[in-house]
């Protein structure tokens, strides 16, 4: 068994060490060392090689999911890429706020290795409240005990519905692997959820595999915006299910591209209400509304599906892009995914393919950089001519720019369009992702939808031992077009303006916490005339999240998300 080393308390000082770079040498130990998120500087300090190696008992439970991300094994060569791969593996986790991985001599041709983690900030605590209640309230923890699980709980005020509960439990490194399994259960006031898989996605070009299976089952009162009236909403139960593997072409060659051929097997089917009904205090009320009458059919279809890549990437550490001051890895070069899923048999009059693409660009540097991202899936029809059914696209064009050492600069653009669905969407200017910050009680809705958004932002001196605070000023325009959606209408550009407190705790934290006042330049008629927003979230370990209102319209197609690291 590998000598484990944990922080926890010290036991044994073994005398320094030099730190080396790899060069093959062999792997006699690894030490993990796990460090509390206020230790950050204590953490930055112990990697000096004048430092001490601190040895204490193993402790399997709490360096498992550590070990699950290293490359590096007992009595296997030691390489710098693989060192490197690493800690980027580790920056990946959500619980882990940095990572630095160490070689030091250990003799003649041997090295041992120290793995070095800050954990994050591992509370969680959010909700909603109206005028007089707490309406949603969730509670949990990023890493229980210190052990890579994630568990959130919810709790929900049903009113004249019955109370809403929930769970959602995530368990980093299973089995040793760099792997995730996730159990999300949900009883809502109208509706319900469960969500169950575990996947290993390719995280690194020297995995030679990776792997996913997945089963969704959910009922839910889907929220349509309507230009007069109260809100909308359509009972929509849908059920996906999705067993795929993707495997790596040919030997790994260092700074060459590489091939990726996978097959999967998927299926879903959605059942939606003709009826339109208000959700209301006093309970469920009938709108009248025809506009979904014989719109839309049950919809079942199960498929094999064949998915092909070609991978051409390089990972540059980053800081002060989607955090504040906490490390990131962004990727130059080009990746590509294909998805093609003709159905095996299905419930409507004829069969139909499955084709979705998944296209990412980058390049730049430290200071400057831009990316390009692009999902799309849509359904020809196999024996018979006609337009294409399920067609659902997005993109954002984003640039990051380090203009001082405390100002950075955001830049991005993003677009997205659907229709001919099987079941009722829309795009709206009121998401949290994809829309404008000043029209959070926006009536439009539509089938497509852009947007440009422009954000300045400057770190503060303020609180800089605990904390890590910044101010920003944000202007976002954009615009929707009314597609096939339902109640979908031209809307004319709509813009806003406004400012941002943001902040990460303790300092050096990913997730980001950010309270948004948004003034609305050209308000809709009736509209709020200032908008405040609180939003939480780490977006340092995707590429780009797709918007709610987007991923939410999707088939099930995005398993080639397999590719994606």
């Amino acid at each position: 068994m590998t000598p484990i080393a944990l922080h926890h308390p010290p036991a044994v000082v073994a005398p320094a060490l030099a730190a080396v770079a790899c060069a093959g040498e062999l792997v006699t130990r690894i030490d993990v060392q796990r460090f509390t998120p206020t230790l950050r500087q204590t953490v930055e300090r112990a990697t000096d090689p004048g430092d001490s190696v601190v040895a204490t008992e193993s402790d399997e439970f709490h360096t498992a999911p550590i070990l699950a991300y290293v490359r590096l094994t007992k009595g296997a060569p030691c390489t710098e890429r693989e060192r490197r791969e690493s800690e980027r593996m580790l920056r990946l986790q959500p619980f882990i706020a940095s990572a630095k991985v160490t070689a030091f001599s250990d003799g003649p041709g041997r090295v041992r290795i120290r793995v070095d983690v800050v954990g994050e900030f591992a509370w969680v605590v959010s909700g909603r409240v109206s005028a007089t209640h707490v309406d949603v309230l969730r509670f949990g923890t990023l890493d229980y005990r210190g052990r890579g699980l994630s568990a959130v709980a919810l709790v929900e005020r049903g009113g004249v519905y019955r109370p809403g509960v929930g769970v959602s439990l995530a368990q980093y490194g299973v089995l040793g692997r760099p792997a995730v399994a996730t159990l999300q259960l949900e009883r809502r006031p109208l509706g319900g959820l469960a969500v169950g898989g575990i996947s290993q996605l390719f995280l690194t070009d020297v995995q030679r595999y990776a792997a996913q299976a997945e089963f969704t089952h959910e009922v839910a009162y889907a929220t349509l915006l309507r230009p007069v009236g109260d809100k909308g909403a359509v009972r929509l139960r849908r059920s996906a299910y999705d067993v795929g593997w993707v495997r790596r072409l040919g030997r790994y060659r260092p700074e060459r591209g590489l091939g990726l051929v996978g097959l999967m097997f998927l299926g879903a089917d959605v059942r939606t209400d003709d009826q339109v009904r208000i959700v209301s205090d006093s309970g469920l009320i009938a709108t009248g509304d025809t506009v979904l009458a014989g719109r839309y059919q049950d919809y079942g279809v199960s498929r094999v599906a064949v998915l092909g890549g070609l991978r051409a990437l390089r990972f540059e550490r980053v800081e002060r892009y989607d955090a504040l001051r906490a490390a990131q890895d962004v990727a130059s070069g080009v990746q590509l995914g294909v998805l093609l899923a003709p159905s095996l048999f299905q419930a409507r009059r004829t069969r139909d393919m499955l084709v979705a693409g998944d296209l990412y660009v980058g390049m730049g540097h430290a200071r400057s950089f831009a990316s390009l991202s692009m999902r799309a899936e849509a359904r020809p029809a196999l024996r018979a001519a006609g337009p294409w059914e399920g067609v659902v696209a997005s993109s954002r064009l984003s640039w990051h720019i380090i203009a001082s050492e405390k100002r950075t600069r955001v830049i991005s653009l993003s677009a997205a369009s659907m229709h001919r669905l099987v079941f009722p969407a829309q795009l709206s200017l009121r998401d949290e992702d994809g829309g404008l910050i000043g029209f959070p009680g926006s009536r439009a809705a539509g089938g497509q939808r852009a947007v440009i958004r422009v954000e300045e932002r400057m770190l503060t001196p303020w609180f800089p031992r605990r904390a890590d605070v910044a101010i920003a000023a944000f202007v976002d325009a954009g615009r929707l077009w009314a597609g096939d959606a339902p109640y979908g209408a031209d809307s004319p550009v709509r813009s806003s303006a406004g400012f941002s407190l943001l902040g990460a705790f303790p300092s050096g934290g990913k997730r980001v916490y950010r309270v948004d006042i948004g003034f609305p330049v050209n308000p809709e008629p009736g509209g709020s005339g200032i908008a405040l927003r609180f939003s939480v979230a780490d977006r340092t370990a995707v590429a780009w999240a797709e918007p709610r209102d987007v991923a939410h319209a999707r088939s099930g197609s995005g398993r080639a998300s397999l590719m994606r690291w």
